[in-house]
């Protein structure tokens, strides 16, 4: 596979052009309809992104296009239908995903669909390993994996080299797309950006910078003094609520309705996972056939205590008792008041908000 990639990168040794698209962009059937014009087009190759919910490493361009992305329902096994319906077009195909999505999906699974999908390569950091040690905080007892059969991940330095990228694609990315003023020369982009390392043209308030950058500072010296002072220092506890409701009850609507919900919570509040102390999920009796805590699984929460339960089945005809509905509280760490938690209701449930505000406005004196 890595041979194919190669072989249409250095053809007759003259300059070739990798063009890039998000998968789901806009919605998955356009973004089919745009890799297969590309496909068309004369390109050497065709880097997929796979949408992300935390994509610190990207710039606007790609941000506000994966969060398009993620709001149309597109998910890893969807980017992978998307690969496969452009790489049918006989285009190199390369997918580009962060760790977490590939770790939540299942690293062999993830594998072993991508190379039946026609996929040549993966890109990723140079930090990061998709086989050995996929992560560097877990446990490699843990999480030895398997080589990616056909699959070949590469290294940044691999794609800084052998095609013409550099000029055709690297530069326009940094003017529009993955912003990387700050990265140390010869290091690999994905992975070696920290929190707050750039700043998209939005400015000091846009995403990736202002407020969300400061917070993400604070975290990590809080972090750092709690480690080297140990925990005498109490942090307050806040309470997010949110709703929403499925479609149907099935393990996919749950999961998808669920997974919405997440990412709006942690969109709205800037959540850090790792200051998640405990998230409990509820549903309507009507809704039992997944868990929905699999979708923050699926998200990357892995070392966030979930629990899950049925609502009390109230017979009352008012809003409270909204039919298909899942909901969350979840319990985070944090020093910002109560009063700036930001609360989300979706979908169906938007009635239940109606309601509380009714409720509120009817206790004003």
């Amino acid at each position: 596979a890595g041979t194919r990639l190669e072989s249409a990168l250095r053809a007759k040794g003259d300059l070739k052009l990798v063009a890039y698209m998000m998968a789901g962009h806009p919605t998955a059937k356009r973004s089919i309809d745009v890799g297969k014009r590309l496909a068309a087009s004369g390109i050497a190759a065709l880097e997929i992104g796979i949408p992300h919910s935390d994509p610190l490493a990207d710039g606007p361009v790609i941000q506000r296009a994966g969060k398009v992305a993620l709001e149309h329902g597109m998910t890893v096994s969807g980017a992978l239908d998307v690969a496969k319906a452009v790489a049918a077009e006989g285009v190199p195909v390369v997918l580009m995903t962060y760790i977490n999505p590939v770790l939540s999906y299942d690293p062999r699974k993830f594998s072993a669909e991508a190379a039946q999908a026609g996929v040549v390569a993966a890109l990723r950091g140079a930090r990061h390993r998709l086989h050995g040690r996929a992560h560097d905080s877990a446990r490699p007892d843990q999480h030895d994996l398997l080589p990616l059969e056909r699959l070949r991940v590469l290294r940044d330095r691999d794609r800084d080299h052998g095609s013409a990228k550099g000029a055709a694609g690297r530069d326009s990315r940094a003017a529009q797309g993955s912003q990387k003023p700050h990265l140390p020369a010869g290091r690999g982009g994905l992975w070696h950006l920290t929190p707050g390392a750039f700043e998209g043209p939005e400015g000091k308030r846009g995403r990736g910078g202002g407020r969300q950058r400061h917070r993400r500072r604070d975290r990590a010296r809080r972090r750092r003094r709690v480690a080297r002072e140990g925990a005498s220092e109490g942090v307050p506890v806040r309470g997010i609520r949110g709703a929403t409701t499925a479609t149907a009850n099935t393990a996919e609507a749950i999961t998808e309705a669920t997974e919405e919900l997440l990412r709006e919570l942690v969109q709205l509040n800037d959540l850090d996972p790792a200051e998640i102390a405990f998230a409990y999920f509820t549903t309507t009796p009507d809704l039992n056939a997944e868990f929905p805590a699999l979708a923050a699984r699926r998200l990357g929460w892995l070392d966030v205590p979930l629990l899950c339960g049925h609502d009390m089945n109230v017979q009352q005809p008012n809003p409270r008792g909204v039919a298909m509905c899942v909901r969350i509280l979840l319990l985070y760490n944090t020093p910002r008041p109560q009063a700036t938690m930001r609360f989300a209701y979706m979908r169906g449930a938007g009635a239940i908000k109606a309601d509380l505000d009714y409720m509120r406005g009817s206790l004003k004196p």
